[in-house]
This record gives C-alpha cells, structure tokens and sequence, in this order.
C-alpha cells in the first residue's frame, strides 16, 4: 500500500519524501499539529461526519517523528476508518500495545513510506556519525532507521543498538512547514502558529475564504485562533489582506 501510494504521487523509488504532511493532505486527509496537554499520545485519526478523516500529530514530539506519526495516522485512514477515532500512545506509556496488530501494520506502512526498500542504505561498517548522516538524508529517526534495517535483515541487532544510539541535532532538523528561506522571526512565529494547530496550508485556506466572502473578518479570526490583533499580525506574516467590509 505504501508502495502504491507513492507511485500515486509520482515519487520515484529511490526518491524520499519530503513535505509528509502535504503529502496526505494531497490524498484528501485534512493533517493538523499540535501541541497536546497528553504527552501520551503521539497522534490521533478521527473520520468526522462532515470534514471526513482528520489527521492529529503531536507537535510536543521531534519534528522527524512526526514526519512518522503522520504517516501512521495515514495508515490508520486507509486501513482503519470503520473504527471512526484511532488514538496512537508512545512506546513506553501505559496505553500503548506493541502486540496491537492495528498498531504494527500502521508502524510498517509509515517505515515503507518514509523508507522504502530502495532508499534503506547497505553500509559495510556502521558507524554513529554515518547513522546520524543517514538518518538525516532520510529525515527520520535514528530508532526509525533501526528498526527499518534490522526488519530488512541488513542489519543485525548489535549494530541497530549503535544506530540508535545517537541521535540527529535538534538544530539540524528540518521542518518543511517552516522552511529555512524565512527570516528567524518569521520562521519563530511560523512555528508558535504550527504549535498551535495552525499549518501554512490551513492558514491559506482561511484567508483565501475571507478572500473570496466565504467568512467574514470575525470568522477568520475564529478559525484561526486568534483576536483582531493576532489575526491582524498573521496576515502580515503571509502577505494576506483583511477585508473589513465583509
């Protein structure tokens, strides 16, 4: 399935995925992050009645995690929409169950795609820097990396336990939806919106609703969180115009 997916999309087999999050939204999903008071839940998949199915990544977690929750909470969509509200806990909380076999087939589909066969690399000798190098070429977790190589069978389990016993620097990270051509207020106050739930895709979305007379300057500042001030202040930051007549 993860295989066909990206064929869908027109990604090549050696090709690695870039924007995740646009990605599924693509598909028709509607894809949200956000910081959650339960440090628990790593993402949740809900199919509303009306917006259909609805994707929730934990925005408390590292940026290249939820690269992988989303693409889990996706499977879950695909695979698992007759349950109506999926909610996935981190490895290790007291909800979580590794013998969930929901669980373990969405974890596969979002390793195949994020790191299909193809794009898995054969290293002759591991090291820690080459597993932070390639694990940041493929923007994922060390642990992802692992786990992916070892259920290959490229690697053994010594090896794995070296892999993830580093990690990628939080500085080098990169996150599509706050891209490095901003300016550092820019890309901080892009963030705190992300942080927030509020995407560069869902915010355009927004204003291209006032744009048109769909919503009116109070409904926009409705749907994006914010007071006249705020709403004021983000569509300066994206070049957007409010319309007080509407």
């Amino acid at each position: 399935a993860a295989k066909a997916l990206r064929t869908l999309l027109g990604y090549a087999s050696n090709a690695i995925p870039r924007d995740v999050f646009e990605d599924f939204r693509r598909v028709g999903f509607h894809v949200f992050r956000r910081r959650l008071a339960n440090s628990d839940i790593s993402g949740l998949y809900i199919e509303h009645p009306t917006a259909g199915h609805c994707i929730l990544v934990n925005y408390d977690e590292d940026v290249y995690r939820q690269r992988f929750s989303a693409s889990h909470e996706s499977a879950h969509a695909i695979f698992d929409s007759s349950e109506s509200v999926m909610v996935t806990y981190r490895k290790g909380s007291s909800h979580y169950d590794e013998h969930d076999l929901r669980e373990i087939r969405a974890n596969r589909f979002a390793s195949c795609y994020l790191m299909p066969p193809d794009l898995l690399p054969r290293v002759a000798q591991w090291t820690e820097e080459q597993a932070t190098s390639w694990a940041q070429k493929l923007r994922v977790s060390t642990i992802a990396l692992s786990i992916a190589l070892r259920e290959a069978g490229l690697v053994d389990e010594s090896t794995a336990r070296i892999i993830r016993s580093v990690k990628v620097p939080f500085t080098e990270k990169i996150d599509a939806e706050a891209p490095a051509n901003l300016t550092g207020k820019q890309r901080d106050r892009r963030m705190a919106l992300l942080e927030r739930g509020l995407s560069d895709y869902y915010v355009g979305l927004c204003f291209e609703a006032h744009h048109q007379g769909l919503i009116s300057a109070g409904r926009l500042g409705e749907a994006l969180l914010a007071d006249h001030a705020e709403t004021r202040e983000i569509s300066v930051l994206y070049g957007r115009a409010i319309h007080s007549g509407f």
